[in-house]
């Protein structure tokens, strides 16, 4: 998702295509760029919900305020963008504000890998359709049934709703709420 570009995202049909991703290169000066393919080759459709686009359309009109306050002067298209980096947002950055958000709101860290996982195995238990989670997260099908097809027990779907009850509890409490 760091390699997301505003013009990626259709908000009237709630898709996001994915079609590139940021590279993090150690060996050249420029430490980062934008590389014009996935990491495995495949450009996928992800539709997403109403709710969402709700809040990039937001988080859009915040950055651009937070550009024109800075003085930013470059015009970049990312969705995710540091003004030290050139515009692109670090390879850390995003682990360590979600590293801070867990430990201001006790909650278990868990990586940005982690979502990716837990969002494959909930689309397979709840369609049961190995080809469409292959397609969304941008894996081939052998790799899908290799990592997810086999947690297919009704505790997936417990374990689902506690994390969103724990997350969406301690927000509650903490006076949090999504948006900008």
């Amino acid at each position: 998702m760091t390699g997301l570009e505003w013009s990626a995202i259709d908000f009237d049909k709630r898709i996001i295509k994915v079609k590139q991703q940021l590279i993090y290169d150690s060996k050249a000066k420029v430490k980062l760029y934008v590389s014009g393919t996935t990491k495995n080759g495949n450009d996928r459709d992800v539709k997403i919900p109403q709710r969402v686009i709700d809040l990039l359309a937001e988080y859009r009109e915040y950055q651009q305020q937070e550009f024109k306050r800075n003085g930013w002067k470059k015009n970049i298209n990312m969705v995710f963008t540091d003004y030290r980096a050139d515009g692109l947002i670090p390879k850390h950055s995003l682990d360590d504000w979600f590293k801070s958000f867990c430990k201001r709101y006790g909650l278990r860290h868990l990586s940005p890998h982690s979502f990716r996982h837990f969002y494959a195995t909930t689309l397979y238990n709840e369609t049961e359709k190995p080809a469409m989670v292959a397609q969304q997260i941008g894996d081939k099908l052998s790799t899908v049934i290799k990592y997810y097809v086999h947690a297919e027990d009704d505790s997936m779907d417990i374990a689902c709703e506690t994390i969103t009850g724990v997350i969406e509890g301690a927000m509650k409490n903490n006076g949090v709420t999504l948006g900008y």
